[in-house]
């Protein structure tokens, strides 16, 4: 699904280029449960920007489903990250003055949805979350758990085809980590390929794979996890459908 040729991203800081990534070379099969780990500054939180086609490689070729990522203009890199990716961060970034139900219809404006229908998404992700009593509420008015789900749900009502989760524990306290850890393994047996970044061992632990950054290289992988290639509810493209007509209206 997912394949990095040497792949460098490097920054300018002032007339010195400052290397992060160098020479990686990865593959990510569909349906695979990967988590991604290394200390602070080693190159993995720029390593998932590049996944989920927020930033470009300096060098090196990224493929999503055989398509070079490298070579796509702004509006296709940004049509793919709306559709096909869903993100999951640390701090949850949901805006403040929106509703829970609001944050989570926001990714269907751009991907073009009427209201009746981003509505009806929208309500049926958050029931699926758990939070169907919650959907009027502002981020202020929910726990940092209850927050973490919001933002899962929004990652999700576009039924991407990958979940990217970048430290999703990072803000919550143990139990409320290992409720979200224990959402995102049930999502990954539904089929939905998941890649997380985390620091915390137990949690890199709870993954079918373990890649091992360090100063911009892969120093350790533990090898491909479980996950065929196509999953059961793949549709007739290959492209994995996680979310069916049980859980959400169809698209």
């Amino acid at each position: 699904m997912l394949q990095l040729r040497r792949i460098t991203r490097s920054y300018r800081m002032g007339t010195v280029e400052v290397p992060i990534l160098h020479g990686i070379d990865l593959t990510i099969l569909r349906g695979e449960y990967t988590a991604i780990v290394g200390t602070s500054g080693s190159g993995k939180s720029t390593l998932m920007n590049i996944l989920g086609c927020l930033e470009q490689p300096s060098s090196g070729h990224y493929y999503f489903d055989a398509r070079d990522i490298t070579s796509l203009s702004d509006n296709e890199r940004t049509d793919i990250r709306n559709v096909r990716i869903g993100f999951v961060f640390q701090q949850f970034n949901l805006l403040p003055r929106l509703s829970a139900l609001q944050n989570v219809a926001l990714p269907m404006v751009y991907a073009g949805y009427t209201r009746s229908e981003r509505r009806e998404r929208a309500e049926a992700m958050l029931e699926r979350m758990g939070l169907a009593e919650r959907m009027g509420n502002r981020p202020n008015q929910l726990s940092g758990g209850q927050q973490q789900r919001v933002a899962i749900a929004r990652a999700l009502v576009n039924q991407p085809e990958l979940l990217l989760a970048d430290e999703p524990t990072g803000a919550l306290d143990s139990r409320t980590g290992e409720e979200v850890i224990e959402l995102l393994s049930g999502l990954h047996g539904e089929g939905l390929t998941v890649v997380l970044v985390t620091h915390d061992p137990s949690v890199a632990r709870r993954s079918g794979r373990i890649i091992r950054i360090q100063d911009g290289r892969i120093t350790a992988d533990s090898g491909h996890g479980a996950g065929p290639e196509r999953q059961p509810g793949a549709g007739s493209d290959g492209r994995s459908r996680p979310w069916n007509a049980q859980h959400l209206p169809p698209p």
